[in-house]
């Protein structure tokens, strides 16, 4: 590889590299294009014949935790000049106090040969998941229920309430359950009206719905023709979309079909 510029670095060896080598005001670039004339013994080009290469940084004494901790002996990163990504072998060497950390390569060089900063990103936390857009994820309120006055009734294989009404009258009623913490299901309006009166299993006890509310982060799934709200789990987000898990048990699967403008639909809408 070709590299018509020279910068003074030159010859910099990573035993050589200190915290001044960092300081971008000691680069002095020279473009050898514009000489129209190259005296003896000066640089007409700068040549680059191996794919094999190093970056180094600084780091503080955290992120040197995390990777001894994990034995990581690669890492991935991303570089932020056309978000590709690539592995590196990885090592940390420490000089008068300070930690750097040594990213050695066998790709890439014809990409970023010509430039001595790279901005990069280490993706030690890389999750993987479902893409969606940002647009699609809206904020809904739920009631809040203990679990200790759910039970299986009625023949029926869901979990459910005995509801009282006003006349004093017990009926089962089997919401629809949109998540759940250790304590607690979440349920929404559709099956339960704010200040009903639920009984307790084998209990006098009694629960008034809407005394307890939380939100939930989700997306309206529309498999089924009408617009059901799944509870997401972000896992990353940027302005544009989020990392959100999959396989959750309240929340989507991969080819499941979304609204993709959440704050336009309401719970049970028909999308046509």
């Amino acid at each position: 590889m070709v590299v018509y510029q020279t910068d003074g670095y030159e010859g910099l060896t990573l035993d050589q590299v200190t915290s001044e080598s960092f300081d971008t005001g000691n680069l002095s670039v020279t473009n050898l294009k514009t000489q129209e004339s190259v005296e003896a013994g000066k640089p007409a080009y700068k040549l680059i014949t191996s794919d094999d290469w190093n970056m180094i940084m600084p780091i503080d004494e955290d992120l040197v935790k995390i990777i001894q901790d994990e034995k990581m002996e690669y890492i991935e990163i991303r570089f932020a000049a056309d978000n590709a990504t690539t592995w590196a072998a990885c090592s940390i060497t420490e000089k008068a106090g300070d930690y750097y950390l040594v990213l050695s390569l066998d790709d890439s060089v014809a990409r970023y040969g010509d430039s001595r900063f790279i901005p990069i990103e280490l993706l030690l936390n890389e999750e993987s998941g479902l893409k969606i857009p940002n647009s699609a994820i809206v904020e809904k309120e739920f009631f809040t229920v203990p679990k200790a006055y759910f039970f299986m009734g009625n023949d029926s294989d869901s979990s459910g309430l005995m509801v009282r009404d006003k006349k004093g009258d017990s009926q089962f009623v089997a919401p629809t359950i949109y998540y759940e913490t250790d304590d607690y299901y979440y349920i929404d309006s559709e099956d339960v009206k704010k200040d009903t009166v639920i009984l307790k299993p084998d209990s006098q006890e009694t629960y008034t719905i809407g005394s307890e509310t939380a939100s939930l982060q989700g997306v309206y799934n529309i498999n089924k023709g009408y617009a059901v709200f799944k509870q997401i789990n972000i896992l990353y987000q940027n302005e544009d979309y989020a990392i959100i898990s999959t396989g959750t048990t309240y929340g989507l699967s991969l080819y499941d079909h979304i609204v993709l403008q959440g704050d336009l639909v309401k719970e049970n809408q028909i999308i046509r």
